[in-house]
């Protein structure tokens, strides 16, 4: 008996028109016409995620085969054994050839009740490791287990952000960016929805030991310092940045040997566009709490010192970005070396800068990173930061997702960019009426994130924009890749 099959090298059409072999051309391989009544018996393990990307099920019953599929092994294991005994009672096999498929593991499949008759049967593994590279498959991987609290949540959000960072990274990314998309909708969707049920319980967590949500960031640092476990602190936001870009500038500090660095997520402000969610950061409040400003950015210095003279502290300064970095690093070196400031906050632009100019990928936009982190400013103000003495924290805004375009959807009031994953309406019923004219939205429910009561906003499910203009890299849905972002302390090294 053939109890297994040899590992399959299956390739898909990738997006270039290069012919490899497929799913559906193995399948033809495994299961030709002729063996029709000649094997009774054939078992294919796999997974959710592979029969997504094919139907394989649909194509063998077209074919001619008997399938018995899309359940636990136990659950169909009775309805198996019942036809396959009548069809060997009665002496009735020819033309009869049945496929099981299970997404079971091939462990706790029954040999004993498949050898009835001691009729020949065939296994195949189908796993989506067998079928796929090892960098697509370990995303996939992540799709198996998706956490149910924030903590894991950030935990997850960091390991795809490694993941994706290697994927994009690899000769693999072209040819498998279709099956990626498919993925990340598949978690995303989860995402959203736990995002649904939870994310106002989040925003009520509590802030000592370490903030869940953008808006508690500097009630967290006010706390330490008046614990007097911190007393000069470096807030440093980059505008856009995920998790996969954070491995870029992770290793830049790497190569600074007097650190310690401590990494976890964070939940940024939703819908993930800068004005809702950085304003959150430099105020420490909730969206509802600056309803006159939540469309623009300019009131974040007012915010910060608002906050910091409540705290009696008015030796804190706020750099506003600029687009002349290197006039932004200098500003900064000046008030480092400055003793009377002990509190330091400013906006690195450059992520939400280039993800808006992306034309090919994330692999141009890791380029275009390292070649401003090569310029040295970043790890120059890092290392100043570390020899005055501060604690760095890091962190985002918001991060971003690849999307594809979807259709237009030109109602709302906020139109940000080309790559527009949200959209903001003055009132519900023009809300309402974008459900209906455009499928797989999600509703923004102001009273579950924060926002102001007349802040009427839907957020696209899959990772699309409003739009035909083909991929582009933005922000504003609630993907975990736009939501979760990196929170990272970093301190001198203990000697």
């Amino acid at each position: 008996m053939a109890r297994g099959a040899g590992l399959l090298k299956i390739l898909f059409l990738c997006m270039s028109g290069k012919e490899m072999i497929s799913i559906k051309q193995r399948i033809e391989e495994d299961f030709p016409a002729d063996i029709i009544g000649t094997i009774p018996l054939s078992i294919i393990q796999t997974s959710q995620s592979v029969l997504d990307i094919f139907d394989i099920n649909d194509f063998l019953r077209k074919s001619g085969f008997t399938l018995l599929n899309a359940f636990p092994y136990h659950n169909y294991r009775e309805k198996y054994e019942t036809l396959y005994r009548q069809k060997i009672e009665q002496d009735n096999l020819d033309g009869f050839s049945l496929v099981i498929i299970t997404t079971d593991s091939l462990d706790q499949v029954d040999f004993d009740i498949l050898e009835i008759g001691e009729r020949d049967f065939r296994v195949f593994n189908y796993s989506f490791p067998q079928l796929f590279p090892s960098r697509i498959s370990a995303i996939e991987k992540l799709t198996h287990n998706l956490p149910g609290n924030s903590k894991d949540w950030f935990s997850f959000a960091q390991k795809l952000g490694e993941l994706l960072f290697q994927f994009h990274k690899s000769d693999e990314s072209y040819e498998y960016v279709s099956i990626l998309f498919q993925l990340v909708d598949k978690i995303n969707l989860i995402f959203s929805n736990w995002c649904d049920s939870n994310y106002s319980l989040v925003l009520t967590a509590p802030y000592i030991h370490s903030p869940q949500t953008l808006n508690n960031i500097l009630s967290h640092i006010a706390y330490k310092r008046r614990k007097q476990e911190i007393e000069k602190v470096a807030l440093l936001v980059f505008d856009g940045m995920s998790f996969d870009q954070w491995e870029l500038i992770k290793k830049e500090i790497s190569f600074i040997n007097t650190v310690q660095v401590e990494e976890t997520g964070i939940f940024a402000m939703i819908p993930t566009l800068t004005s809702v969610s950085r304003q959150a950061i430099f105020s420490g409040k909730l969206p509802k709490e600056y309803s006159q400003s939540i469309n623009t950015t300019q009131k974040e210095k007012e915010y910060w010192d608002i906050f910091w003279e409540a705290e009696n502290n008015t030796e804190a300064k706020f750099i506003k970005p600029q687009e002349d970095f290197q006039k932004q690093f200098e500003r900064l070196k000046e008030i480092i070396e400055d003793d009377r400031v002990n509190i330091i906050g400013t906006v690195f632009p450059i992520v939400d800068e280039l993800m808006h100019k992306m034309s090919q990928g994330y692999s141009q936009m890791y380029n275009s990173i390292q070649l401003w982190l090569k310029h040295g400013y970043f790890n120059e103000i890092i290392k100043e930061l570390i020899k005055q003495e501060y604690d760095i924290y890091i962190t985002a805004d918001h991060g971003n997702i690849e999307a594809l375009p979807g259709r237009k959807l030109n109602e709302g009031i906020i139109v940000e960019t080309k790559g527009q994953r949200v959209r903001v309406y003055d009132r519900e019923t023009a809300r309402e009426k974008a459900m209906v004219n455009y499928e797989d939205l999600m509703k923004i429910e102001s009273a579950k994130y924060a926002l102001p009561d007349s802040y009427f906003a839907v957020a696209q499910k899959k990772a699309e924009y409003f739009g035909t203009a083909g991929p582009v890299i933005t922000h504003g849905g609630i993907s975990v890749q736009e939501v979760i972002v990196p929170f990272i302390h970093i301190k001198k090294e203990q000697e």
